[in-house]
């Protein structure tokens, strides 16, 4: 049997510990008793966009399909993060017509990261689908 270091593995963030480029967390706030969907973009994809903090994106999602979409847009959510992080954050409060992971919350968190293999961009906005696996 071999060691792993552990500190090691706590040097990673959370998006870069699988490697991908976009992690979606459905999470509960008891404070608040609402749900909430994070989405964790790396840096690089939001420069691919012509995104970087500060700017406000909005998120579709196309149920046929499964594919995600962040797009640039004048009115969406605002992008969080420090400048020259590896991630920026894009944060909402989960209202009737989003799109969830399950309704019970109970299940909360629910962690889902991109299949980078689908990730496609198109100036202005980035479409991909989430891997089979998650937390």
């Amino acid at each position: 049997m071999s060691f792993i270091s552990q500190s090691e593995n706590s040097k990673l963030s959370s998006r870069r510990g699988d490697g991908a480029q976009f992690v979606i967390t459905q999470s509960y706030k008891p404070s608040t008793k609402s749900q909430e969907l994070s989405i964790r973009v790396a840096s690089e994809a939001l420069k691919n966009i012509g995104m970087t903090i500060g700017d406000n994106a909005d998120v579709l999602h196309n149920t046929e399909t499964g594919e995600w979409m962040i797009k640039k847009s004048a009115n969406g959510f605002k992008v969080t993060g420090k400048p020259g992080a590896p991630t920026g954050l894009i944060r909402y409060t989960l209202k009737k017509g989003h799109m969830k992971f399950t309704e019970d919350e109970n299940v909360l968190p629910i962690k889902k990261i991109s299949d980078d293999e689908s990730i496609t961009f198109h100036g202005d906005h980035v479409i991909f689908k989430l891997a089979q696996r998650g937390y």
